[in-house]
C-alpha cells in the first residue's frame, strides 16, 4: 500500500513537470518567431553531484524536444548553438574570452574592457548573438558579430554601475 502511495506521488510530480514544460514551450512558440537555445552536455553536467538533482529535475531534453516539434508545427525558427561555444566565458561587449571561469563566479568581469555584468545575462546575450551570427556570415566564412539591441546593453550598463558601486569595482 505504501509503495502505491509513493508511486502515485511520483506520477503526480512527473505530470506537473510535463505540464509546466508544455505550458512554457507553448508560451515561447506563441510569443517569439525565433528561439535560440544552447546545446548542453547534460550527461556531463549531471556528474557534478551538487547540481545533479537540479539538472535532472529541469528536464532539458524534454524542453528541447518540445521546442523542436512545436516550432516546426507553428512555422517558427529554432536555432541550437553548438555545445562548445564559450557563451559564459566570452565578453558580450568586446568578445574577449576568459580561459577559466568558476561556476561560483556569478558576475562576469571582463579583463579586457572592464565590463561588469551578471554571468547569465552575459551568456544570454552571447547565445542571441551566436544564433544571429549563425545565419549571417561575412565573405570569408567567419561569423559576423551582429549588433545587439541597445536595451540589453543599457540594462547591463545600469547593472554594471550598481554592481560596481556595491563591490567597489570601477568600469
Amino acid at each position: 500500500r505504501q509503495r502505491r502511495k509513493v508511486n502515485r506521488l511520483h506520477a503526480r510530480i512527473r505530470h506537473q513537470r510535463e505540464d509546466r514544460i508544455h505550458k512554457m514551450t507553448t508560451d515561447m512558440t506563441e510569443k517569439y518567431d525565433e528561439i535560440v537555445i544552447e546545446d548542453l552536455y547534460v550527461k556531463g553536467m549531471v556528474r557534478n553531484h551538487r547540481l545533479a538533482k537540479a539538472i535532472s529535475d529541469a528536464g532539458f531534453g524534454k524542453l528541447r524536444q518540445q521546442l523542436e516539434y512545436k516550432c516546426a508545427q507553428r512555422g517558427k525558427k529554432l536555432t541550437v548553438i553548438k555545445r562548445f561555444e564559450p557563451t559564459s566565458k566570452k565578453c558580450s561587449h568586446c568578445g574577449h574570452v576568459k580561459t577559466k571561469l568558476a561556476l561560483s563566479e556569478r558576475t562576469y568581469i571582463c579583463e579586457a574592457c572592464g565590463m561588469v555584468m551578471d554571468r547569465d545575462l552575459n551568456a544570454a546575450i552571447n547565445i542571441l548573438a551566436a544564433g544571429s551570427a549563425s545565419e549571417a556570415e561575412n565573405g570569408r566564412g567567419e561569423s559576423a558579430r551582429p549588433a545587439l539591441p541597445a536595451d540589453l546593453y543599457e540594462a547591463s550598463t545600469r547593472q554594471s554601475l550598481e554592481l560596481s558601486l556595491a563591490t567597489g569595482h570601477e568600469n
